[in-house]
């Protein structure tokens, strides 16, 4: 992966990450990849889930890329596409 001005690509995330994290004050930040041939989102930055693969429609990642949609859930657990196999990950 490289950016329009040759550096890595994930170099550049992982700097965005922090800053969002600074930013929004949270404890963690996880960004997802899409992989349009495998219709699939790939995680490039997470403190515990790097690599993990998901498909697209699934939990609420996936939901947000199939839709394309932003989604502000105020409570995650109570969200039926919450997927507690991956908290317990993190």
């Amino acid at each position: 992966y490289k950016s329009i001005e040759g550096g890595d690509l994930l170099v550049v995330l992982n700097r965005l990450s922090g800053l969002v994290q600074e930013t929004l004050n949270c404890e963690k930040v996880t960004m997802f990849l899409m992989d349009s041939h495998e219709k699939e989102l790939w995680c490039a930055i997470s403190q515990d889930l790097v690599g993990v693969r998901i498909s697209v429609g699934q939990g609420i990642a996936g939901a947000v890329a199939e839709s394309g949609e932003t989604l502000n859930i105020k409570h995650a657990y109570r969200d039926p596409r919450f997927s507690k196999n991956f908290d317990k990950v993190t």
